[in-house]
């Protein structure tokens, strides 16, 4: 397998390619970002600007195996592509991606999910898009006055206040493994979030009392929707009750903490669990922290960041618009206070000389 050449896919692919790397596997990217770390760990990697460039690479590019990240699960792939990926189908992501599809399951088998709203809203309420996360274009519905005229591809869900937070397993179609319970950093204001709910990154472990019942109901949804190789099913955790929000069957962006906090190779884990091979689950061995940082106003790069804890580096002379993610920190510490506390001083001590 490390011999065949893999197809790393994904609006930002740098953590999966870094990780695949570092474990000796061969593969080759494309995503949306000319970040200079990507191409350190991939000099052939490929930036596209639009979906439609794709189709074309995708004719060019030979490769044995596809591993699918953000974005693209969602993609109408051709046949002959789909057949390589190396995780979940196309086909079990579109289901699972759909989140009136995923809810109806999820009552079907049992599962705390928020209210969906057919007809008769009650506020407050979230606005999201059918498919795609992200949580950028999530938006709160206090009224009936808030309500846009055109609201097609979204649909409406009770709003549940509590924390956000996520566990990340890996699974071979029937049994799986928990790895880690994830704090969300979600809409975060010291990261210039472009909204109330966009995912900002995660602090790891998530240590709260009901950690260890996430874990369980985690892997047994991933074992209930016969998942394989790694997914993240995200939570809301208000007081003493859980409820299972999303799935997102790939790859996702906790890869980095979770590798800062057990040693553990993700991207290895993902290949690995695939045909089979499960993890025990890893020891935590520290809290880490992945914040990534947003434009709060238009901004040009003037020179490569160097300094030790960021990743995601973009390149001289890019030009990021307001509201776009500009760069990611990477901490570690004795405690989520102790990896706050680092990012928020490597950011305000760093960042503005490049900018």
């Amino acid at each position: 397998m490390k011999e065949d050449k893999i197809l790393i896919l994904g609006s930002d692919v740098r953590h999966i390619v870094c990780s695949a790397r570092r474990a000796g596997y061969n593969v080759i990217s494309i995503d949306f970002f000319d970040d200079v770390d990507t191409l350190e760990c991939d000099k052939d990697h490929i930036t596209i600007r639009e979906d439609e460039d794709l189709k074309e690479e995708l004719k060019r590019l030979k490769f044995d195996h596809l591993v699918i990240s953000s974005h693209f699960e969602n993609f109408d792939l051709p046949r002959s592509v789909r057949n390589k990926i190396l995780g979940n189908s196309s086909e079990k992501m579109a289901e699972v991606g759909d989140k009136l599809k995923l809810a109806e399951i999820l009552g079907e088998l049992g599962y705390r999910h928020p209210e969906i709203y057919d007809d008769r809203i009650k506020f407050p309420a979230i606005m999201k898009p059918i498919r795609g996360g992200g949580g950028i274009k999530n938006r709160m519905i206090l009224s009936e006055k808030d309500l846009p005229e055109d609201h097609d591809g979204f649909f409406f869900q009770e709003y549940i206040k509590g924390r956000s937070t996520s566990v990340s397993s890996v699974s071979d179609g029937e049994n799986a493994i928990s790895l880690t319970a994830n704090e969300q950093l979600i809409g975060e204001k010291f990261l210039n979030s472009p909204s109330d709910f966009a995912y900002c990154g995660n602090i790891v472990p998530y240590i709260g009392k009901k950690a260890g019942e996430m874990k369980k109901i985690a892997s047994q949804l991933a074992s209930d929707l016969n998942l394989r190789g790694f997914n993240g099913v995200d939570f809301i955790v208000k007081k003493d009750d859980v409820f299972v929000i999303e799935v997102n069957p790939r790859l996702c962006g906790s890869l980095d903490p979770i590798e800062l906090s057990t040693g553990l190779n993700v991207f290895d884990a993902h290949i690995k669990s695939i045909f089979g091979e499960l993890p025990d689950e890893p020891e935590i061995k520290n809290f880490s922290g992945k914040a990534i940082i947003f434009a709060k106003r238009d901004v040009e790069i003037k020179k490569i960041i160097t300094e030790e804890g960021f990743v995601d580096i973009p390149p001289i002379g890019k030009k990021i618009s307001r509201g776009k993610p500009i760069t990611t920190i990477l901490a570690t510490g004795a405690s989520r206070e102790i990896v706050l506390n680092k990012i928020r001083e490597i950011y305000k001590r760093v960042l503005p000389k490049y900018l």
